[in-house]
């Protein structure tokens, strides 16, 4: 009879062990950008120049346009339409408003087209936190582990397109590392030739004087 309950107690230990269903398993969360069409768009047809109503066109578009963290404009032209794209280009420039040309062979030889793209943070969606607390051994982590930093920290991005090119190096940037250089060596220059050597007299004729 003894024999018999030893032999109970672990199975029935098993059985319980196997109700307890660990909770589902997700990969850890990353942050990604969305970038898609905007409504707002712009299309001049013209000859090579631009000409005093697509400038009143282009005037209006400038006007109605909001910029908003993650927007980038970009001029699609006809190949005899280049100097116009880059007269837009220039005149939106010098407002503060950075474009992007490309050729688009697609496109009739009189158009030109300027095109807004939105870039957003797509936020993670995380769940309700639910489960038995029972040890894990296979050391997995848990459901939404790491959702909520992930989520705060796509809400503190600037610019979404950061996810996808991050900015690069200016020439204020290259002033700014040489001028960091130069203080620093300067620093040392000034720190070395103002160190003497630490002399230590141990006795001898001077000593006694």
């Amino acid at each position: 009879m003894k024999t018999r309950n030893l032999i109970v107690v672990p199975f029935a230990t098993l059985l319980l062990g196997g109700c307890m269903s660990a909770p589902p398993r997700w990969e850890p969360t990353q942050l990604v950008s969305r970038t898609e069409a905007a409504p707002l768009e712009l299309v001049l047809q013209g000859g090579t120049a631009l000409s005093d109503t697509e400038r009143s066109r282009l005037q209006r578009f400038y006007n109605d346009y909001r910029a908003t963290p993650g927007d980038r404009l970009v001029i699609s032209h006809a190949a005899p339409r280049r100097m116009a794209a880059l007269d837009v280009a220039e005149w939106l420039g010098q407002r503060g408003l950075p474009v992007s040309i490309k050729a688009d062979p697609l496109l009739p030889a009189d158009s030109l087209h300027l095109g807004l793209w939105h870039s957003e943070i797509v936020l993670p969606e995380c769940g309700q936190w639910q489960g038995a607390g029972q040890p894990d051994y296979r050391n997995q982590p848990w459901p939404d582990f790491g959702c909520s930093v992930n989520r705060n920290l796509g809400l503190m991005i600037a610019d979404p397109a950061d996810l996808a090119t991050p900015n690069r190096l200016g020439h204020g940037d290259a002033e700014l590392a040489a001028k960091a250089i130069s203080r620093y060596r300067s620093f040392h220059d000034d720190s070395a030739s103002s160190t003497s050597p630490i002399s230590i007299n141990l006795g001898g004729s001077e000593a006694g004087q």
